[in-house]
């Protein structure tokens, strides 16, 4: 049996399959998303949470002056992450995971107590800037990071 459509049917088939996918993806992300703040705060409401934490794309993640001590590694999965502020927190690590952000080309992190940086942070090849001001890396440290991101603007 042959089916015939027109090429209008055929694009509004195309757009349609496209958006179910598009949706499918922004649900995973949403899921991921809920399951990272559920991790970081167990004690709020979880109908919304997410949306005080993450823009509508789920694109960038903002924790910052939120007097947060670590982040759960689950971080890793929010794969659509951008951009992250974590900036004016009380951090003393970075989990491994941060290394899984392929997406991630934007990272606030001064104002915090790190004394080191995971160094899967190499892996973000499309980092274009990284902020560590104020914060505990000594000089050694220091260098490390920036032999891992030699192409990343770093501060701090």
């Amino acid at each position: 049996m042959n089916i015939l459509i027109t090429e209008s049917q055929f694009k509004r088939l195309i757009e349609n399959i496209i958006k179910e996918e598009t949706a499918e993806q922004w649900l995973q992300n949403k899921w991921n998303a809920q399951d990272f703040i559920y991790e970081l705060f167990p004690d709020q409401d979880m109908d919304n949470a997410y949306k005080k934490y993450f823009n509508d794309d789920f694109s960038e993640l903002y924790l910052y002056s939120i007097n947060i001590t670590n982040i759960p590694e689950s971080i890793g999965n929010l794969s659509n992450l951008q951009t992250i502020y974590l900036s004016y927190n009380n951090l003393t690590t970075i989990p491994e995971s941060i290394g899984n952000l392929s997406e991630l080309q934007y990272l606030s992190l001064d104002n915090n107590n790190l004394t080191n940086i995971p160094e899967s942070i190499g892996n973000l090849s499309n980092l274009q800037k990284l902020y560590l001001y104020d914060n505990n890396l000594n000089k050694q440290e220091q260098l490390k990071i920036k032999k891992l991101l030699p192409k990343t603007e770093i501060y701090g």
